[in-house]
């Protein structure tokens, strides 16, 4: 080969390599950039997430590891395990063993947490997440109220809660107040009430007098609009469940509790009777 063939196939060589180094170059800076948007992204959606599980925190007082992380979509526990290392949720053992829907941690907002869902929050509330004002007796109760509203947000049954916090200073004097308040796709507004002790003499005379004035509240002659307009009763027993259906049974009269003389309770009938379309106002689920 002379030496003019050799600089022709120097000079191709040298183009094929500068080729390969410039399409070597590009690629790297398409995956700087691929993977500099994608940990823009992640972070964004972890903020999303810390802000969402903070919110909920916030409106319910109290949460628990695993409702946080599910409703935040969050593998692993990670989104609460790191509110807690950032400082942001405290948590406290309850005493219980984790089993049968007996949470063994409860998260609450730290001072920092506080002002970070404060920042956030749409409505706000009195926030009052010390262990210490949480009644150990409701605990289990409201896990049960927060579980199922994380399931009904989940499959589109409602589309927005409003919890004991915030509709509590918004309700009239001696108003029946659910647990949690469900807003449903078609504008209702359904009263959530979590049973797991059996009610006894005027405390349920009293629970099924002021359910039932609720759900046929007249708001032209009260003036203001009722609560709900449906009321789901959830239990774990269904003997529990059977005794409310009987109690809400169409046609009986409601009695009213009411102390006598010697400050002792007794029922005085109310005149007024339980109408029979009540079977579509009032729902009652199992709870496992």
């Amino acid at each position: 080969m002379d030496n003019i063939d050799r600089q022709a196939a120097f000079r191709e060589a040298m183009a094929k390599d500068n080729e390969r180094r410039e399409q070597t170059q590009a690629a790297r800076a398409r995956l700087a950039e691929i993977v500099e948007t994608t940990g823009g992204n992640m972070r964004a959606r972890g903020r999303i997430k810390e802000e969402k599980a903070l919110n909920w925190v916030y409106r319910w007082g109290w949460s628990t590891p695993g409702i946080i992380d599910l409703w935040c979509g969050a593998a692993n526990r990670n989104t609460s395990t790191n509110l807690v290392k950032k400082g942001l949720l405290k948590t406290t053992e309850t005493g219980w063993d984790g089993t049968k829907n007996r949470p063994k941690k409860i998260l609450t907002l730290t001072d920092l947490g506080l002002c970070f869902a404060v920042e956030k929050a749409t409505n706000l509330v009195k926030y009052k997440g010390s262990f210490s004002s949480i009644n150990l007796l409701h605990l289990r109760h409201y896990f049960y109220a927060q579980l199922m509203t994380l399931n009904a947000v989940s499959n589109g049954e409602i589309i927005d809660f409003q919890t004991e916090a915030e509709f509590n200073e918004k309700s009239e004097k001696n108003e029946k107040r659910p647990d949690v308040l469900w807003h449903l796709p078609s504008g209702e507004v359904t009263g959530v009430e979590v049973e797991l002790t059996e009610k006894h003499g005027h405390d349920l005379l009293k629970f099924v007098d002021d359910s039932t004035m609720q759900l046929y509240m007249d708001e032209a002659q009260t003036g203001h609009a009722p609560l709900f307009t449906r009321l789901i009763i959830a239990s774990t027993s269904q003997g529990i469940l059977k005794r409310y259906q009987a109690a809400f049974a169409p046609g009986l009269e409601t009695r009213q509790p009411v102390k006598n003389e010697a400050g002792r309770w007794v029922s005085r009938p109310s005149g007024w009777k339980i109408p029979r379309d009540i079977v579509g106002k009032i729902s009652y689920r199992l709870l496992d």
